[in-house]
């Protein structure tokens, strides 16, 4: 079992989690388990945690620690990411209408 040193980047707080596996523990479940034992409050709403790889990456998906680099003792840094709208409906875009945007409805 190994540890992991986590830098909050948001606070430069450190924190740590101890006895993991790092052939099993991915970026989602060590947020997990940091959140259980206290150590990392959930995210805002609107916001969610991300974890920066070795070569700056953001660690998504089912990639483990030990496939992310990383080895008992060595730090990880934990971003705190706004989640972005991803969607927009151009036919109910109330500016389209709004005499002040300069923006026109698309009727001529």
């Amino acid at each position: 079992m190994s540890k992991i040193n986590v830098n909050i980047a948001s606070t430069g707080a450190m924190v740590h989690a101890d006895e993991l596996d790092f052939g099993q523990i991915t970026p989602a479940l060590l947020i997990q388990e940091l959140i259980r034992i206290n150590e990392l409050s959930a995210p805002q709403p609107g916001h969610q945690y991300r974890f920066v790889g070795k070569q700056n990456e953001i660690l998504e998906g089912s990639v483990t620690l030990k496939e992310a680099g990383f080895n008992d003792g060595d730090t990880i840094t934990l971003v705190d990411k706004a989640i972005a709208a991803s969607y927009y409906d151009s036919e109910n875009d109330p500016a389209d209408n709004d005499p002040g945007t300069g923006a026109s409805s698309g009727e001529e």
